[in-house]
């Protein structure tokens, strides 16, 4: 048989918890300041009680039990899942296709690569479909895109993640979030633009979705290909130019990079991704054991997009709103091991329970964007 036991959450005392009471009383009584001994506590609540998952209220939005959350041997193993906005049917990401959209600013397949890193024997084994590529390399998950552009973008274009609702994190949430911020700023540069959002509560006219979205020099694999020479986007290693090979000279090449209609352009994302697992739903590096990502988007999923903002006349309008962006990719991503509420998925893919491959025969039936998926 198979059990799956929910970890720990914040809805009572333990033992654990009894004992860092008692922690707190004796060293208070040993003499050290309350700050010290509050700062100490802190960080082992934080190491206990942060890596059970989202705050209690977010996750009574989208939980069903922890038994059916949990994979069992006969689902299989966890995987990402997701469908691309606006929906041509879900897109299960476990087989290594590449898939493909069109839409009407660009013509882009795109795949996703990961490691097992909830089957840890899986991963040591090379039992998975992109072993051989992960092979020695400290890299989570890799992002691949291949876009054509039907017009010149009038402004640069920016990739990175988005939320498609407001979420609170305040307290010590908000400080984690920062320090992870801070953290993936000193890797991918300081042109990093991170917002919270805006609270559609409060916030007088258009509210600012949240947001974690980079320049296109962050790409840590960059080819520029004339059309029919661009390479299979499943076999790209060693081609085109890498960050690492020479920063300083890969962001002055980049920084100006202008997209044009008759170029194929290949882009390649991982240098974050040993900080974001994926797969469990966890953001790494800061707190041990990592934290769930649910802490910072409230629930699945997020959005890995590519967009540009227009240009404020005034330019006093900084905020990525979303009367301002054009996008050239949205897809919604999660992981099997934490999906959306079925109503969530509902509304992002209609024919959701019909299951994965159904955008093959939508596509073919006028849906809103083009879709289809090679191997």
């Amino acid at each position: 048989g198979h059990r799956c036991i929910p970890g720990p959450t914040m809805g009572g005392l333990t033992s654990v918890d009894i004992g860092l009471l008692l922690a707190l009383g004796v060293l208070w009584a040993a003499g050290l300041e309350t700050r010290t001994v509050g700062i100490v506590l802190i960080f082992v609540a934080l190491a206990r009680w942060l890596p059970s998952g989202a705050p209690e209220e977010n996750n009574a939005a989208h939980d069903t039990d922890a038994v059916q959350k949990c994979p069992s041997p006969a689902a299989g193993r966890t995987r990402l899942q997701g469908t691309v906005v606006p929906s041509t049917g879900l897109l299960d990401f476990q087989e290594g296709d590449v898939h493909v959209f069109d839409n009407e600013n660009c013509t882009c397949k795109f795949h996703i690569l990961y490691r097992p890193t909830d089957d840890p024997a899986a991963d040591a084994a090379g039992d998975y479909p992109w072993a051989a590529h992960f092979g020695g390399k400290k890299r989570l998950w890799e992002i691949r895109w291949q876009l054509t552009v039907k017009r010149a973008p009038r402004r640069p274009l920016v990739f990175g993640l988005e939320l498609s609702r407001y979420m609170p994190v305040s307290g010590w949430a908000r400080r984690i979030q920062a320090m992870t911020v801070a953290t993936l700023r000193g890797v991918v540069g300081e042109d990093l633009y991170h917002s919270c959002g805006d609270d559609p509560k409060t916030v007088h006219g258009e509210a600012e979705r949240p947001v974690f979205m980079m320049p296109l020099w962050a790409f840590d694999q960059i080819i520029v290909s004339e059309p029919g020479e661009e390479p299979d986007i499943r076999n790209i290693a060693s081609l085109g130019t890498l960050r690492t090979s020479n920063r300083v000279e890969f962001i002055r090449r980049f920084s100006t990079l202008e997209l044009e209609p008759g170029k194929v352009y290949t882009f390649a994302f991982w240098c974050i991704s040993r900080f974001v697992d994926v797969v469990r739903w966890r953001m790494l590096g800061v707190v041990p054991k990592g934290v769930n990502f649910n802490t910072f988007c409230g629930r699945p999923p997020v959005h890995i997009v590519i967009y540009e903002v227009e240009e404020d006349p005034s330019g006093r309008e900084k905020r990525h709103l979303q009367s301002r962006k054009t996008y050239y990719f949205n897809l919604a991503l999660w992981s099997t091991r934490d999906p959306p509420a079925p109503d969530a998925l509902r509304a992002l893919v209609p024919d959701a329970l019909r299951g994965p491959g159904q955008a093959r025969e939508d596509a073919g039936r006028g849906a809103a964007h083009g879709w289809c998926c090679w191997r």
